[in-house]
């Protein structure tokens, strides 16, 4: 087949250069493209105004789309980036040496009354480290972030030949008793351990700070177990 100039929304299609075949395909065809009669090029202008948090009423503001499509666009997008995250979620992260970094934060529903009625919820996650950018990630809404809780969250997320690093809570005091190399930074004292600048948990908390900046923008109005 050939790409060649077509006046469909494509704007391009392959054609079977057989005379007795003529078979045409539009290059969409199996691709995140597929399915959709926007033009291409409004296609990819709306996945860059996504990706850049673009909100909805400047997109409408500075281009023609109606709002159904813009709307549409946004939550396709977002469902892509959530079957993304969960495939990075699937199976254990960490392996052979690799580290991951755990910790726990704490997420804080505002319900009714103007706030006054709030509902606190615990997470813990773990991202690994690899040449210094993220690798795979787990995270899980817990009912709270004790040993037992911890320990079993752990030993199910993370292969048992990981570097584990966390900050000094009482709660990761049993992970080398479960097998693990577990690295230990006390934050009341130092955010890098001076005997090891290998040993902090940066990442994991600069990715909490990119989650909470999101949930701020779009809100939380998910329950936990979804």
């Amino acid at each position: 087949m050939r790409e060649i100039r077509d006046k469909g929304s494509s704007g391009w299609i392959f054609r079977c250069q057989r005379k007795s075949c003529r078979k045409k395909q539009s290059i969409r065809a199996g691709t995140f493209f597929a399915g959709s009669r926007l033009p291409l090029v409004h296609q990819v202008t709306l996945m860059y105004v996504f990706a850049h948090r673009w909100p909805v009423d400047l997109i409408l503001r500075e281009f023609s789309f109606s709002p159904n499509t813009v709307v549409d666009w946004m939550r396709y997008c977002r469902e892509i980036c959530v079957v993304k995250v969960e495939g990075a979620m699937e199976g254990m992260i960490g392996g052979d040496n690799v580290i991951v970094e755990i910790d726990e934060s704490v997420l804080v529903k505002r319900k009714y009354d103007r706030g006054r009625n709030l509902r606190t919820q615990w997470i813990v996650g773990g991202v690994e480290r690899i040449n210094g950018q993220y690798g795979r990630c787990f995270v899980e809404f817990v009912e709270n972030r004790s040993a037992g809780t911890l320990d079993e969250l752990i030993a199910r997320h993370v292969d048992p030949q990981s570097r584990i690093m966390t900050d000094g809570w009482r709660g990761y005091l049993g992970l080398r008793g479960l097998g693990f190399m577990h690295d230990v930074v006390v934050h009341e004292r130092n955010f890098v351990e001076p005997s090891d600048e290998e040993v902090h948990t940066q990442n994991i908390e600069s990715f909490w700070s990119g989650m909470k900046r999101f949930l701020r923008r779009h809100g939380t109005n998910r329950a936990p177990h979804e």
